[in-house]
């Protein structure tokens, strides 16, 4: 099961889609929410940013009937050495987006 599942997320390149959809999202987020990312980001440099792949989860709901299942690819976000957020990604299991959440602490 985890050679697959591995598989799955290299046949999708879900890791590298799931940092391009991080970038959207923060600078959607260093955009449209001015005040906060200077409150978390400030001063903001490039260099004090560290995004990291924190883990890869098969995520499965409805139980008993499990009739969704699903990837969930997390990023931590740490700003100046402190951790500030994380990100994540959720594929269905054919490597489509599905949905992603940006979460600032």
């Amino acid at each position: 099961m985890l050679e697959q599942f591995k598989e799955l997320i290299k046949r999708y390149n879900l890791i590298e889609e799931t940092k391009d959809s991080f970038w959207i999202s923060f600078n959607n987020y260093r955009k449209e929410e001015r005040d906060e990312f200077e409150k978390y980001f400030s001063n903001y440099k490039d260099e004090k940013l560290e995004v990291w792949l924190h883990s890869i989860s098969y995520k499965i709901k409805n139980w008993p009937e499990c009739d969704y299942e699903y990837v969930v690819i997390r990023m931590e976000i740490d700003y100046d050495n402190k951790t500030v957020g994380k990100f994540e990604a959720c594929y269905n299991m054919s490597g489509e987006y599905e949905d992603d959440y940006f979460i600032i602490y």
